[in-house]
């Protein structure tokens, strides 16, 4: 739970093999399995170019602020866009609130294992949360789906789109960042290089 507005819910499909494409050749009949093929490997190029290129992280707003809310004091974080380790751009087109005191109600339960002492004399306890944002994919445009045996009255529902999503959640421990870290030790290694001229 992660006590920031909902932005959707579901499951995304298994994609593709995002290292081919679909051979169209006459006579071909399409079928699912070779449209999601090659959507995952356009979509695949499409996320290279932007991961190679730009990198990862923020790309424009998504400000966190600390704002006093109609049901108390809480996080906001603005809209704005980001791309994800993969390359996915995440959109947040309106800003995203979380009250403090409901979601810490909320997770009462756990909150005392992530308790660190503070440097105030008393010393109080600290609670460190990261806001996290990720890409997610939303199963949408729902309609009836083809009768199968043994079912309920219920009609069973398909899904003919799937839209880019986003979630948005505090966290206790704060995501890898296996690439910043790499570069940031190679840098370390590099400033003790000694560089003399040979001449």
């Amino acid at each position: 739970m992660s006590g920031f507005s909902p932005c959707g819910s579901g499951v995304g499909t298994m994609p593709g093999d995002p290292h081919k494409r679909v051979n169209f050749v006459h006579g071909f009949v399409l079928g699912a399995d070779d449209l999601a093929q090659e959507s995952a490997y356009l979509a695949n190029r499409a996320e290279s170019i932007a991961r190679d290129i730009i990198g990862y992280g923020t790309v424009s707003g998504l400000r966190v602020t600390r704002e006093t809310l109609p049901d108390g004091v809480g996080l906001v974080v603005g809209s704005g866009q980001a791309l994800s380790r993969r390359g996915r751009p995440i959109v947040v087109s309106m800003a995203q609130a979380v009250v403090l005191d409901k979601w810490l109600d909320a997770h009462r339960h756990d909150i005392a294992f992530h308790l660190t002492p503070g440097d105030d004399s008393p010393p109080g306890d600290l609670l460190r949360l990261f806001v996290v944002l990720a890409y997610r994919e939303s199963p949408t445009d729902d309609r009836p789906g083809p009768g199968a045996p043994c079912r309920t009255d219920e009609p069973p529902r398909s899904f003919t789109r799937v839209a880019d999503d986003f979630s948005l959640e505090l966290r206790y421990v704060a995501p890898e960042h296996v690439l910043d870290d790499a570069i940031r030790s190679l840098q370390a290694w590099l400033r003790q290089v000694e560089i003399v001229d040979a001449r």
